[in-house]
């Protein structure tokens, strides 16, 4: 819903033009309200152009929610194509979780329609705990109306085993993109659904509203951090209050 960790996202930065490979790190720490335990949230990712046309991309996540910990690994590649054309591909693996997926595909298609517009259709299938499948598919657009701003706007569309729907819109606004402080924020608002096993044993549909905000630094040309704080709201679920921070290396 726009707040997946910038190194995992198909921007323009990610584009197989630096020949550098790059070493994304990020934490994240989330207070929860009532009596619930906090969460962390750790990923190191990995993406190393091997090509003009090809960068190999892969990482960890690891997770702590609920008293339990959990651990990810996704291996992908991002495929720039001919006429503006791109491919994001990746497949992540959870070793026995119970609170995120045990293992995702992940496929988005991107269409460059000049400098100042971009396309994008996004599929997910993912697998929980239970057996419980969730298939998810996002058509978005990124716009740049002046060198000053891109914004990123998505759909969600999204449906888990039992047949439940969820429909979520989200918004992702970059100010200054090209410059070496660029502040950003971002929002997402509509129907959730998810795996009883990840957020909540009674339910597994539930209204959200997420906002966030953050910055990204370029220390040197290659070297960056960021920094971002973000909330959210599951009704009648919970509140969740996130910090977060990143740094990423060129080399």
């Amino acid at each position: 819903r726009g707040t997946e960790p910038p190194a995992k996202q198909a921007l323009p930065e990610a584009a197989p033009r630096d020949r550098r490979a790059r070493l994304d790190v990020g934490l994240q720490l989330d207070a929860l309200d009532g009596d619930r335990s906090d969460w962390w949230h750790a990923d190191t990712f990995l993406s190393a152009p091997v090509s003009e046309s090809v960068v190999l991309r892969g990482g960890v996540d690891q997770y702590r929610r609920f008293d339990q910990n959990a651990t990810q690994a996704t291996l992908g590649a991002l495929f720039s194509l001919p006429q503006g054309w791109s491919v994001d591909a990746r497949a992540t693996t959870g070793f026995d979780t119970q609170i995120v997926a045990r293992s995702i595909l992940d496929v988005e298609l991107a269409r460059s329609l000049g400098e100042r517009v971009t396309t994008r259709l996004r599929g997910r299938y993912s697998r929980f705990a239970g057996d419980i499948d969730s298939i998810s598919v996002s058509p978005g657009v990124e716009l740049l109306p002046f060198p000053e701003l891109r914004v990123t706007a998505r759909y969600y569309l999204t449906r888990i085993t039992g047949g439940r729907t969820g429909h979520t819109g989200s918004l992702h606004l970059d100010f200054a993109p090209q410059s070496r402080v660029s502040p950003y924020a971002f929002g997402a608002f509509g129907t959730e659904v998810f795996a009883p096993t990840t957020v909540d044993q009674d339910r597994s549909r539930a209204r959200i509203l997420t906002l966030g905000t953050g910055v990204r630094w370029l220390l040197r040309d290659d070297l960056g951090l960021r920094l971002c704080i973000e909330y959210e709201d599951l009704r009648h679920t919970y509140e969740r209050l996130g910090v977060g921070a990143g740094l990423f290396v060129k080399f």
